[in-house]
């Protein structure tokens, strides 16, 4: 099947592997027949590293000035990475263009990314038609983890311009041999729910909010499980309570994958162990370093996930703190692969929130309180760091307005059993609940945040 080799298909059923198809990529950049060791995956990678880091200080008017300090060529070992400067947001925003180390002509792609609760100019990311097609290897490649030849694939993700992830997974889709559908941004449950059952999707591919909204629609209709076989889920954290969801109303596996465009949208997808996403290695370094002095964290230890790119020729990033926290697991994986585990990321560290009791309040506590009722479509959070500090959560629901009195209530109620909550809460944080006007069970891809609302200076 289109060179897959080793895969066998199970019609109406996920496919089944002797070789991760991540670690195929692996072997065929490495030039190997059979798994690499660790070890030899390190050396391969710090030759990798080298070269990147030559091209940068020679082609790249930004990297010769920020690493001028540092003698590039010396570096011995991975762990020698740690002394060079990092690179930041604020670096793509004020530099992006002096960071390219090709020709303008060579830049096939400009991505533009405004990101929501900063001001100035937005983060501008160039790659060239090596770059894109190293990304849709990754896609092509993954989705046989997912998905199998003859199988239809529901993509959930922006699909209105020709560049958009939706439109990339689809066409790497249909080069695994199987069928892809675009779901569009604006349908609700009910609609997505017909869409993936007139197709007879076996796969859907989307944000954990987005599926759940289909399995809410799925649930309502009365559709059988057995038809969806696998659930990709991406772009966001991923609450336990939309997996859990999943499981007990389509009947399928759910895997995981993280990424972001500054990792070329691939960065770590879930094998059939389901314990860990394998990291892209061969296009990426990753480190989870501490967030004030950039120097790693112990193996198993919660950090930043900080990233450099190895293959990366118009734009390569060196020591990237992309601002999501994550850990790598530790030890190897049982499907084998000599790929590094990363856990979930629980969500972006800017977003932390420091409760009155010195407890520490992410998005993801409050989607495990919010998320499992049925009614709540989406929700907006903010934190008043007041006199008084309030919580203020504001619910989208499909319910008409005279039964939103009781969904607060409901809301209330499961953020008050909130481990995370319920201490503050008892020492006087304030809880304000309340529904937004109208009924909407449509949804964007805007990323989701809890929003820190400044204190009122009269």
């Amino acid at each position: 099947m289109n060179g897959a080799g080793t895969m066998t298909v199970f019609p109406g059923g996920p496919p089944e592997w002797q070789t991760f198809p991540m670690d195929r990529i692996l072997m065929q950049r490495m030039r190997r027949t059979a798994l690499p060791t660790r070890e030899e995956l390190r050396a391969w990678q710090l030759q990798r590293l080298r070269e990147t880091l030559r091209a940068a200080c020679t082609q790249s008017p930004f990297y010769a000035a920020h690493l001028s300090n540092t003698d590039t060529g010396d570096l011995r070992t991975l762990d020698d990475l740690t002394r060079l400067p990092r690179t930041t947001a604020d670096h793509l925003r004020e530099s992006g263009l002096h960071m390219v180390c090709v020709s303008q002509d060579e830049i096939a792609r400009i991505v533009t990314l405004d990101t929501s609760g900063t001001s100035g100019a937005p983060k501008r990311l160039f790659f060239s038609q090596e770059d894109l097609d190293r990304t849709s290897e990754f896609f092509t490649i993954g989705m046989q983890a997912v998905a199998c030849a003859g199988d239809t694939v529901l993509a959930l993700l922006p699909d209105e311009r020709p560049s958009s992830v939706g439109r990339l997974l689809a066409q790497s889709v249909l080069n695994m041999g199987a069928e892809p559908v675009l779901g569009g941004i604006n349908r609700g449950g009910a609609a997505l729910a017909t869409l993936a059952m007139e197709h007879r999707a076996g796969v859907i591919v989307g944000s954990p909010l987005h599926v759940r909204t289909l399995a809410h629609g799925w649930r309502t209709q009365g559709l059988p499980k057995g038809i969806v076989h696998t659930v990709l889920l991406c772009w966001d954290a991923i609450p336990q309570a939309v997996v859990d969801l999943l499981h007990d109303t389509l009947g399928c596996r759910v895997l995981t994958h993280w990424g972001m465009t500054e990792t070329g949208l691939g960065g770590a997808l879930a094998c059939a162990e389901q314990r860990g996403m394998h990291l892209r290695e061969t296009d990426l370094l990753v480190e989870i370093t501490e967030p004030a002095t950039g120097l790693p964290v112990p193996e198993g230890d919660w950090g930043e996930i900080t990233l450099t790119t190895l293959c990366r020729s118009a734009m390569p990033l060196i020591r990237y703190r992309t601002g999501d926290m994550g850990r790598i697991i530790p030890g190897p994986c049982a499907c084998g692969s000599p790929l590094r585990r990363m856990d979930h990321s629980p969500g972006r560290l800017a977003d932390d929130i420091s409760l009155p009791d010195g407890t520490v309040l992410r998005l993801l506590d409050l989607d495990e309180a919010l998320l499992p009722m049925p009614d709540v479509t989406d929700y907006v959070a903010r934190w008043h760091a007041a006199t008084t500090p309030t919580l203020a959560i504001t619910l989208h629901a499909t319910l008409p307005v005279a039964g939103h009195k009781e969904l607060c209530a409901q809301a209330a109620e499961q953020l008050s059993r909130s481990q995370t909550l319920a201490a503050s809460l008892a020492a006087g944080l304030h809880l304000a609940v309340s529904v937004a006007d109208g009924t909407d069970d449509a949804m964007t891809y805007a990323k989701r945040r809890i929003h820190h609302v400044a204190p009122h200076n009269p």
